[in-house]
């Protein structure tokens, strides 16, 4: 649904309600999907409907378009306008009669594999959809929407908090240059790398600074 929407000029995004081709839900958006869809072209969303469908999303997204229109704001670009999107006429659809007694024959008389096929076809197959892998993938750059890290005294180079982390949002180089990286676009600040630090050193802060990249002394 996010690649339909950054293929529409302009882009606008909204719900199944209002399309038949939008998403089912708004609420999985966050500002930083929403700065990183913003940054790339002019972004609309609509959430008019969200407030009588589910009033906990619709207070959420707007928390959420509000932070990111601040950011976009102080960067100069910009901000996520919210539109009303007329509902698409219904098409028609048209029934499709089956006999039951045409049914109930072809399913005794179906083989071993045919009854498989017919217990498959009725499995729903939901998939998650994973923000941080979205945000690699788009290249997203790191504002202030961001989680960031920071590195007191004591760290020893162990490598845990690199092991721990789900998005591989912190990397250790070692060597004669040692240091730890992190990728502040990555990170979805479940807080992991630092609640396993051995030796407390590492810290997540609420917003990202810029500092992607951490020196360790030998």
């Amino acid at each position: 649904a996010l690649k339909k929407t950054m293929a529409l000029t302009p882009q606008v995004l909204m719900c199944g309600k209002a399309s038949p081709g939008g998403v089912h839900c708004l609420g999985f958006l966050d500002r930083r999907l929403l700065w990183s869809l913003a940054t790339k072209r002019p972004l609309s969303l609509d959430i008019s409907r969200c407030e009588s469908c589910r009033p906990a999303v619709f207070a959420w997204l707007q928390q959420e378009v509000t932070a990111c229109n601040d950011a976009l704001a102080r960067a100069g670009k910009k901000t996520i306008a919210l539109v009303h999107v007329k509902p698409a006429p219904p098409q028609p659809k048209k029934p499709r009669k089956v006999e039951r007694r045409s049914f109930f024959q072809a399913l005794f008389h179906s083989t071993a594999e045919g009854l498989q096929e017919i217990a498959e076809a009725q499995i729903e197959r939901s998939f998650r959809f994973d923000a941080s892998a979205w945000l690699r993938k788009q290249q997203a750059e790191a504002c202030e929407l961001f989680c960031g890290l920071a590195l007191r005294d004591g760290c020893t180079a162990c490598g845990l908090c690199t092991v721990v982390c789900p998005t591989g949002a912190v990397v250790l180089e070692r060597g004669e240059h040692a240091a730890l990286h992190f990728a502040g676009a990555s990170c979805t600040g479940c807080n992991l790398c630092a609640l396993h630090c051995p030796q407390g050193a590492l810290e997540l802060v609420p917003h990202f600074a810029g500092q992607r990249e951490f020196p360790l002394d030998r």
